[in-house]
């Protein structure tokens, strides 16, 4: 396969300082694999894409190592066994060195985070050595760093960052880590909530509240529910606006309903009136012609 132009996509990557997606570089890699002959795809493009396939807070465990990492899709064959992509059985200790590596190479918190978080989640299940704790520290810098500086562009992919951070930080004894964790949640959240956005408003509270691995402060917690109040009275004083403003509305509709409505009967009868004078000429007109001597007896 074409080295150079692994390389050339690889550097593209590197020097990228916007936000990157997980998919969107695997997408990348997929390119690449399809360009070449599958019997001529080197080692360092199958750990490439495999590391940007994988799903994160994977929650299959039939063919599942029970990691945070899972394949992305899992279906059950008919006789009985599983497909999966990319396969978790397929992962050597080849290329978990390779993402070590990586992990090094790159300055990108995106990318960066990836590498080390597949290292810490596989390492012991594939070589049986179970990877140092500067490696789970680092994954969580680069996660934080990924919400402080906005590199993902969906709320959804920085939320999952931020869980993530948030329960290795307490599964590690990390109060230090933990609680920069929790304050990059408030100030995310902070940046991105909105009352026209409801989507928005529960990532603070099922993060810090409600997940107890969290151990929120009480002053935290009181800062997620002033802001959620806050959000709350200007919806109902918006509410209010706007019912009042439709009950001046309607109460003019209203009205002209029924200014409408009497015309419209006034001219109902009126029609009425017409249609009965008419078939009441058309029966005079009729019984005249069969006899002509009724006029005589009126």
């Amino acid at each position: 396969m074409d080295i150079a132009k692994l390389n050339e996509l690889l550097k593209k990557f590197d020097k990228e300082k916007g936000p990157l997606c997980e998919i969107d570089i695997s997408a990348e890699f997929k390119k690449l694999y399809e360009a070449n002959d599958n019997s001529d795809v080197s080692i360092v493009l199958q750990a490439e894409r495999m590391a940007f396939d994988f799903r994160e807070d994977c929650k299959n465990q039939e063919t599942g190592w029970g990691t945070y990492y899972g394949s992305m899709f899992v279906f059950r064959n008919e006789d009985g066994t599983f497909s999966e992509g990319p396969s978790i059985q397929k992962i050597t200790p080849e290329i978990i060195n390779y993402w070590e590596k990586r992990s090094q190479q790159t300055q990108h918190p995106v990318l960066k985070a990836r590498y080390l978080g597949l290292i810490w989640d596989f390492s012991e299940k594939v070589s049986g050595k179970k990877p140092s704790h500067t490696i789970a520290l680092a994954y969580i810098d680069n996660l934080i760093e990924i919400a402080e500086k906005k590199l993902q562009e969906h709320e959804g992919d920085i939320r999952s960052k931020l869980k993530r951070a948030i329960e290795l930080s307490k599964s590690l004894n990390r109060t230090d880590r933990l609680e920069k964790a929790r304050e990059c949640v408030l100030t995310y959240h902070n940046s991105i909530i909105r009352a026209d956005a409801p989507g928005f408003w529960p990532m603070a509270y099922d993060l810090l509240i409600e997940n107890k691995k969290a151990k929120t402060t009480p002053e935290q917690e009181k800062v997620i529910i002033d802001q959620l109040e806050e959000i709350l009275t200007k919806l109902e004083k918006r509410d209010q606006s706007v019912r009042s403003s439709f009950s001046t509305k309607s109460s003019a509709s209203l009205s002209l309903f029924k200014i409408g409505n009497f015309f419209f009967i006034i001219f109902y009868l009126l029609l009425m009136h017409i249609t009965v004078f008419h078939v009441g000429l058309q029966k005079v007109s009729s019984a005249l012609q069969d006899n002509p001597l009724l006029p005589l007896f009126l």
